[in-house]
């Protein structure tokens, strides 16, 4: 069955970024064919992203319960991602690129020839690692992020599969 249009104009809101519209588009088709769970699911991603976190959520977990096990797998792996702890953003600004400049033909002159990538230039700001050790890292927590990671990487594939 070919896409509506107001599913067409959903996913080119969504791929842009402007989640908004998207949900808008989304919801129109969704009118138009109540039946399409797939499209409910990019509704739910929509909602998502422009913010409605709440609503999106309680939309996923009505289709946990799908008759269609596709659409039910789909939704579960998708309810895992948006009820994963968000990562944290680092409290100092990152470096910016633009501050170095890398070389990636590998010579100095600019000339031909495939090389490693070497910057030209130093950083503006020397970082120090001294007084760092691999003994002053607390392992503890590696390894329970280790064992999250792989419980989350095993559950995914057998989701998926």
């Amino acid at each position: 069955m070919e896409p509506s249009l107001s599913y067409r104009k959903g996913m080119a809101f969504f791929e842009r970024g402007d989640y908004r519209e998207s949900v808008l588009w989304f919801q129109q088709a969704l009118k138009e064919t109540p039946e399409d769970a797939e499209l409910s699911l990019w509704l739910v991603q929509a909602l998502d992203a422009y913010g409605a976190h709440d609503e999106a959520l309680k939309l996923c977990r009505s289709f946990i319960r799908s008759p269609d096990p596709k659409i039910g797998k789909q939704a579960r792996s998708l309810l895992a991602v948006m009820e994963a702890v968000p990562l944290s953003r680092p409290s100092r600004p990152l470096p910016n690129p633009k501050e170095y400049d890398f070389n990636l033909s590998g010579t100095q002159s600019g000339g031909g020839g495939g090389g490693k990538a070497s910057p030209t230039t130093a950083p503006k700001e020397k970082i120090s690692t001294e007084g760092i050790s691999s003994a002053s890292l607390p392992t503890g927590y590696l390894w329970i992020v280790a064992a999250l990671v792989g419980g989350a990487t095993v559950i995914w594939f057998f989701l998926i599969k």
